[in-house]
């Protein structure tokens, strides 16, 4: 738009509505970056109360009539007990 053929009270019109527009976007880009962190963070908090409620069982085992005591750990892995 050239100023110097559209009248001046047209061109501001024009102008004041595009700033509008531009700190209307602005703001909902701010406003959904926040909700995004804020969704990261409750995703955080929910997971570590999830694995909180996890229970850990201890179980002893005693080898005195012989042999091995296996298990397998949390990572999977087989672990051999001595004799």
């Amino acid at each position: 738009m050239d100023p110097k053929t559209v009248p001046w009270r047209v061109f501001e019109e024009v102008t004041a509505r595009n700033s509008a527009t531009i700190k209307r976007l602005t703001g909902i880009i701010i406003l959904l970056i926040v909700l995004l962190f804020v969704a990261c963070a409750a995703i955080g908090l929910v997971t570590a109360y999830y694995e909180s409620q996890m229970e850990t069982i201890q179980i002893e085992q005693d080898t005195d009539g012989g042999g091995h005591n296996n298990f397998i750990n949390g990572d999977g892995d087989i672990h051999n007990g001595g004799e």
